[in-house]
């Protein structure tokens, strides 16, 4: 299944996303997982146990819907007019050597956090025909699976990892924030848009299941069009700091 969006369809369309079967949330439960290998998995070792079940929702295209709540309402926020003219995007030193302080920059304009710590990014460049496919040189394509990237445990360990332990909790006292930024290479994007899940649609007590590795799952518009120019994006993950507001 490929995700695009009609340039000219209007704001909303209907999409088709995979969620994880209520098997997941049996007792014990069957945890999800889904494994990465470079090459084809050893005989016998399955790629992942998921079973997924098909639901049907209305999608929205940020880049025609004004009512952006913000990161603390909706869990994401749309910011416009912050190009950029960074080109080198095959060169992982200049990424971070000069995209990265233009992404500290960002951050803390936007969102006025007092420190900003990028601990790693994703080229994502879809190839037609190979979905979820890695080449050996590591080039990765858009992910086609709902997932979080952490759990809140997760995301503490995130934090004393890279900033070390001492230094790590006393950060955890004070507001932290998890936030990828997300920008098109060559856009605007029809082809793999991003999809972002309103956080007051989530029940935390009942919508989410932890797995050792869950994908986000694809998308289909059934208004996509052909022959689109494949999707090229990149995404910074960063631990974002408010060392003035404590917890």
């Amino acid at each position: 299944m490929m995700t695009s969006l009609a340039r000219s369809a209007g704001s909303r369309a209907t999409a088709t996303f995979h969620y994880l079967a209520p098997i997941h949330r049996l007792n014990p439960p069957e945890l999800p997982f889904r494994a990465r290998y470079a090459y084809a998995p050893p005989k016998g070792r399955p790629l992942h146990n998921e079973l997924l079940e098909p639901h049907s929702f209305e999608v929205h295209d940020l880049r025609r819907h004004g009512d952006v709540r913000g990161l603390d309402k909706s869990g994401f926020d749309y910011v416009r007019n912050v190009p950029t003219g960074f080109k080198e995007w095959d060169d992982d030193e200049k990424i971070v050597s000069s995209y990265y302080p233009e992404t500290v920059r960002l951050i803390k304009n936007t969102l006025g956090a007092s420190k900003v710590f990028i601990f790693d990014h994703t080229i994502r460049r879809r190839v037609p025909d190979k979905d979820n496919v890695e080449d050996r040189a590591g080039r990765r394509q858009p992910v086609f699976r709902a997932h979080i990237d952490q759990t809140p445990e997760a995301g503490e360990y995130r934090v004393t990892r890279h900033m070390g332990e001492e230094r790590g909790r006393t950060l955890l006292r004070t507001r932290t924030q998890i936030i990828n930024v997300w920008r098109p290479l060559r856009g605007p994007v029809l082809d793999s848009p991003l999809g972002l899940c309103d956080i007051r649609s989530v029940d935390w007590e009942k919508d989410l299941v932890v797995g050792k590795l869950l994908y986000r799952d694809r998308f289909v518009l059934d208004n996509a069009p052909v022959g689109v120019e494949p999707r090229q994006s990149i995404e910074i993950r960063c631990l974002v700091f408010y060392e003035d507001q404590p917890v």
